[in-house]
């Protein structure tokens, strides 16, 4: 059907300006916007890949890559949980809390200026929409 190919090519267009306007935004801090991602769960309190997965929405070798890449930039640590070793904690190092809270209200922006010619009404129902086709 040809309005599904409009819609379809709509929502795709629209996923790619959003993350190229976010990636040119976080380029001066030498980050992408999945890096970023990660960081913010990690912060929320999303503190296994487990959990970090439940709503990052990228594939578990995915987030592997970018837990080491985030490590390796000093921003994050691991440590090994003390009731089952098998699983690692992250949380955010200083370096990554300072460069978390310096984003923040970039992020912020981003979102309003995303949003802003949208009422209330329609956000939720763009989020409803979403949910039912990503389920």
């Amino acid at each position: 059907m040809e309005v599904t190919k409009y819609t379809t090519h709509l929502i795709i267009k629209t996923s790619e300006s959003i993350k190229k306007k976010a990636n040119s935004l976080l380029k001066p801090y030498n980050l992408t916007v999945e890096q970023y991602a990660v960081l913010q769960r990690i912060h929320e309190g999303f503190d296994t890949s487990s959990k970090i997965l439940t709503t990052w929405g990228g594939s578990k070798p995915s987030l592997a890559n970018k837990l080491s890449e985030l490590e390796k930039k000093g921003l994050i640590e691991r440590n090994v949980a003390s009731k089952d070793k098998r699983i690692w904690i992250f949380s955010l190092k200083n370096k990554g809390l300072k460069l978390f809270k310096a984003i923040q209200p970039i992020h912020e922006e981003i979102v309003s200026k995303l949003y802003q010619n949208l009422s209330v009404q329609e956000i939720k129902e763009l989020t409803r929409i979403l949910e039912k086709i990503n389920k």
